[in-house]
């Protein structure tokens, strides 16, 4: 289905910005499609609910086509000129392997991906909660229009995040933390989900358009490659 849409152009004489993962990663379209849809780039999208961005154990069959399918057809039509932007459920995954072996499916991801040439963006983890934030603000009796800003303590993504950061880091990938813009920084587990009378997440951890957009606002504006980006379509501009 994903072949037959055209969700992903494997014409190389296109810029393209490509979201691929699982719904942690659908979850950033909106904010993705708000901000770079006027910068010359094809937005494009390969993700799939529940298929994680590297190779599980436990995945399905359908979760195993999509996944060599984006590894078999996608990535080798990538190139220098192309923005991929990685996102997913990390957080389960030692549920799955222990921590080594997270790591070498990593590696085999981003192996794959420098092959390509491509500007590879990794997101961590999305703060996760044990209920849904609206159950929660129903049993704290918080209402957000009367409350501006509402935060509550996510699950722990520190170790996966910590991982993603060193592995990008090593194969000269970009890494993005969500939490950054989402979380106190004196507490990092402390996360809002609700933020000037609008909410972040719309459940226990996909997140809502308005906090889709906050985050790849910080993203664009804290990233190298996207200031890159503005700098080249400013240039080619004039």
């Amino acid at each position: 289905d994903l072949i037959d849409n055209k969700c992903v152009s494997k014409n190389k004489g296109i810029k393209k910005i490509i979201i691929f993962g699982d719904s942690e990663a659908a979850h950033l379209a909106g904010g993705v499609l708000t901000y770079f849809n006027n910068l010359n780039y094809s937005i494009e999208q390969w993700t799939g609910a529940n298929c994680r961005a590297i190779n599980n154990f436990n995945n399905s069959d359908r979760c195993d086509i999509f996944y060599n399918a984006f590894i078999n057809d996608v990535v080798p039509s990538l190139n220098a000129n192309d923005i991929l932007i990685i996102s997913s459920r990390w957080i389960n995954s030692l549920d799955d392997m222990d921590e080594g072996e997270f790591i070498r499916r990593v590696d085999n991801l981003f192996n794959s991906l420098k092959l390509s040439g491509a500007n590879v963006v990794v997101v961590g983890n999305t703060p996760e909660f044990n209920k849904s934030p609206f159950i929660l603000m129903l049993q704290n009796k918080l209402i957000s229009n009367e409350i501006g800003n509402i935060s509550f303590v996510s699950k722990d993504f520190r170790k996966f995040n910590q991982i993603l950061s060193l592995e990008a880091q090593r194969y000269g990938y970009e890494f993005f933390n969500p939490a950054e813009v989402l979380c106190d920084k004196n507490n990092e587990l402390l996360c809002l989900v609700s933020e000037n009378k609008s909410f972040i997440f719309f459940d226990t951890a996909h997140l809502s358009m308005y906090g889709s957009l906050k985050v790849i606002s910080k993203m664009k504006s804290n990233l190298k490659i996207f200031s890159l980006t503005k700098e080249g379509l400013q240039k080619s501009t004039q």
